[in-house]
C-alpha cells in the first residue's frame, strides 16, 4: 500500500511506523551520505550515555531520527505520532516555499 508523502492519519502513523534496519545504503537513502556519518557520531555518543538513537520510517517515505534519553524505555507511540506530524508539516511548508 502506498500513501502520498506526509499525509498518514495519526491512527495510521501510530500503526504503521518501523525502525530502519541499520543497513548503510537505506541511512544514505534516507539521511544522505554526510548525514549518515553524523547519525552514526551522534547514535555512538548517545549509547554512551545509555540513550539511542534512532531511524523511524513509515510507509509513506517519511522519516524521523527519534532520541531516547533511556535507551532502555520503550518508544513513546503517542511522542512518535506527534514528531511525525510536526515532521510532515515541516514537509508541506517546504513544498510550498519551493513550488
Amino acid at each position: 500500500m502506498t500513501y502520498p508523502h506526509a499525509s498518514l492519519s495519526d491512527k495510521q502513523a501510530r500503526e504503521t511506523w518501523f525502525c530502519i534496519p541499520e543497513f548503510r545504503y537505506a541511512y544514505e537513502l534516507a539521511l544522505g551520505a554526510k548525514g549518515y556519518q553524523q547519525f552514526k557520531s551522534n547514535r555512538q555518543s548517545i549509547r554512551a550515555s545509555g540513550g539511542e538513537l534512532d531511524l523511524i520510517g513509515w510507509p509513506d517515505g517519511t522519516s524521523v531520527t527519534y532520541h531516547r534519553l533511556d535507551g532502555t524505555e520503550p518508544i513513546d507511540v503517542n511522542n512518535l505520532v506527534d514528531t511525525y506530524r510536526a515532521s510532515a508539516t515541516m514537509f508541506r511548508i517546504v513544498s510550498v516555499k519551493s513550488a
